[in-house]
């Protein structure tokens, strides 16, 4: 006779009991869970070959988890009185090797219910993956958007291109094993020296590049347009003036706008301006703002 748990072992909290003192201990105990007598078990291989601590995931019908089983060195997992009769769909996947397809299973009470699984490798896995970041150098702040290049040196030109995300991050798989060369390059900085590359078979390359920022190209831009009545006025002058914290005006920049009206000033600090704008007959054009 098998004897089981109708309910779980429960506890108090801990307490102290004094002299002439009458203590009451109550205790809520939880159910025993179910057993059910249910077999699922099966086989996860490669070609015919048994992998071992592959996973078999089973799942609901909504595809939420509910239980897991590891292979054993004969590529065998079981779940037993695990699953309560039911239908159920279940999956398999090993380190190096692809998901297998979702399967459909029915569990019935005192019965065997078998499956196996058959996984293909990974090229994903087997080939390389080189990753890390792009930082601003000094500041170490990550930079978006740079352009990241591993460019094959065979005859083939296999060559990849990512970009970094906002935390500077890069990352590119899938690599064919050969030699590459990497570049790492962003608008507003010198572009990084070419960097030469082995990739293998399972490289796991982790690499950090920091970009030094080209002064010309790291200072600010003014443009816009010139107008009367919503009409562009050609070569009309327009100065730029700083102006400091005494709010004194000073002339630091002069164009002629275009045949579109259109001025630009370059090479431009940091700092609090004022544009102003003229022509004869004094059609004057002034507008104030800050760059941060």
């Amino acid at each position: 006779m098998l004897i089981r748990d109708i309910y779980v072992l429960g506890e108090s909290g801990s307490f102290t009991v004094k002299m002439r003192e009458e203590v009451m201990v109550n205790l809520e105990l939880k159910k025993a869970p179910r057993c059910y007598h249910t077999l699922f078990t099966g086989e996860v291989l490669f070609w015919h070959l048994p992998i071992k601590n592959a996973t078999v995931l089973v799942m609901d019908e909504n595809y939420a988890p509910l239980s897991s089983s590891i292979t054993d060195e004969q590529g065998i997992f079981k779940f037993s009185n695990v699953l309560k009769p039911g239908k159920y769909y279940a999956v398999a996947s090993a380190v190096g090797y692809v998901t297998s397809e979702i399967k459909t299973i029915l569990i019935n009470p005192d019965e065997i219910s078998r499956q196996s699984f058959s996984l293909k490798k990974s090229p994903i896995y087997l080939n390389g993956i080189v990753y890390g970041k792009v930082l601003e150098a000094g500041s170490r702040k990550p930079i978006e958007g740079a352009d990241v290049y591993l460019n094959s040196q065979s005859a083939a030109q296999t060559n990849y291109k990512t970009s970094s995300n906002h935390k500077g991050q890069y990352l590119i798989y899938n690599i064919i094993p050969g030699s590459y060369e990497m570049a790492v390059k962003k608008q507003g900085y010198f572009p990084a020296e070419p960097l030469p590359l082995t990739i293998e078979k399972y490289s796991r390359l982790c690499l950090y590049f920091d970009l030094i920022s080209a002064p010309a190209e790291s200072k600010n831009t003014i443009s816009g347009v010139i107008t009367n009545d919503k009409e562009p006025i050609p070569k009309a002058a327009v100065f730029l003036y700083s102006i400091d914290k005494e709010k004194n005006e000073k002339i630091v920049q002069m164009q002629e706008t275009n045949e579109n009206g259109l001025f630009l000033f370059t090479n431009v600090e940091s700092g609090t301006y004022l544009v102003k704008g003229k022509q004869q007959n004094s059609v004057i054009y002034e507008k104030s703002f800050e760059i941060e």
